[in-house]
């Protein structure tokens, strides 16, 4: 009897002492948790008040610029090339009479888009590869052009050593593009392939979208603007490089391997060549004679270790006409791993390049 009882008293000191364990487990992880609880509380009720996300704010406080783009458009797409080009030479005389490089900043992005979707979108069906049918013109006069435009195209693919009809469009694009950037014309022969290709979906079109826009500004900013692959890094990269590249800087795109720099140049270059810009890319096999020509472009592109190891061999040189690189004043880093971002930055040496940034006359300062 008395062992019965003292068998049970030991099991309900045992349920009543597991029971006590498991409310302090639940308990504990009470406490851990509240701080990421009150954390969320505290964010929720923040972006109530302050009405969104800072993220959200910082694109409320872009809509006025971006609505200045959007309301350039007809503008732009009613100027031929040859007036589109007159742009950038009319944008340094502004800047030259006082005016700042933010005050020219909704037009120069809507030229530069209108640019960007003539040269690398639309001019994209004088490649054969596409398959393009000139019978497809309604107007017989842009029917001619393009004529003629495709024949000036095979007789360069002739000049280069390959069949316009068979060659990769890699090698095409590189061995074609500046002859892209010669050609010009009038804005009716744009709005025939605008009616032909409405969506702005590449080869024929590349227009950039109200994202890609907001990105280019951020960019200009100092800021950092991250996007997914297929969002088109490399053209929204475009816009603050001829922002700034008009406003007299030097420009560097920097990215992460000699294709990548290479493939950009040319791809990007008609845009930048039509515009008035000179554009150029550094290779890992390049001497320093072959250097000075592509650094001396308005916009260069080349990889981070060519950035880096030239600032410090031109800061061991004897003579400053040895020096290839020149000013360090404007670069935009495409980061290749990891979440792709693109980061503007300017600095003095490799160790510094992401750190500092140039603002206004008064030199650089750390972020």
């Amino acid at each position: 009897m008395t062992q019965q009882s003292t068998t049970r008293l030991g099991s309900d000191g045992d349920g009543a002492g597991g029971f006590l364990g498991k409310l302090g487990e639940r308990f504990q992880e009470f406490l851990d948790a509240a701080p990421v609880a009150i954390a969320r509380t505290v964010n929720s009720a923040l972006k109530f008040f302050l009405r969104g996300s800072r993220i959200e704010r910082t694109i409320r406080e872009l809509a006025p610029v971006l609505a200045r783009i959007n309301a350039l458009e007809l503008d732009m797409v009613a100027l031929s090339d040859d007036e589109l080009r007159a742009k950038t030479d009319e944008f340094r005389q502004r800047l030259a009479d006082g005016a700042q490089l933010d005050d020219l900043l909704p037009e120069a992005f809507a030229v530069a888009r209108e640019a960007a979707d003539r040269r690398i979108g639309m001019c994209s069906v004088l490649y054969r590869p596409h398959g393009f049918d000139s019978a497809r013109l309604r107007e017989p006069e842009n029917r001619r052009l393009f004529e003629e435009a495709r024949a000036r195209l095979d007789a360069a693919a002739e000049k280069a050593g390959f069949d316009p009809a068979a060659a990769p469009m890699a090698q095409q694009v590189m061995a074609l593009g500046s002859e892209i950037a010669r050609l010009r014309f009038p804005a009716s022969f744009y709005a025939e392939l605008r009616d032909l290709f409405p969506d702005y979906r590449p080869p024929f079109r590349m227009r950039p979208f109200d994202v890609q826009l907001i990105g280019g500004i951020v960019l200009h900013q100092g800021k950092i603007a991250e996007m997914v692959t297929g969002e088109g890094k490399t053209l929204v990269a475009t816009l603050p490089a001829y922002l700034n590249a008009v406003g007299g800087a030097h420009v560097h795109v920097v990215t992460v391997n000699d294709y990548l720099a290479r493939r950009d140049r040319y791809w990007n270059g008609p845009m930048f060549e039509a515009l008035g810009l000179k554009v150029g890319a550094i290779q890992s096999e390049m001497n320093s004679a072959q250097r000075q020509p592509e650094y001396a472009a308005d916009i260069t592109y080349g990889t981070n270790n060519e950035f880096g190891f030239d600032y410090l061999r031109d800061n061991m040189k004897d003579e400053l006409h040895e020096q290839v690189q020149g000013k360090l004043q404007y670069a935009i880093v495409a980061c290749g791993h990891g979440p792709p971002v693109l980061r503007l930055r300017d600095g003095r040496g490799p160790a510094q390049v992401l750190s500092l940034r140039h603002r206004g006359r008064g030199g650089l300062h750390p972020d």
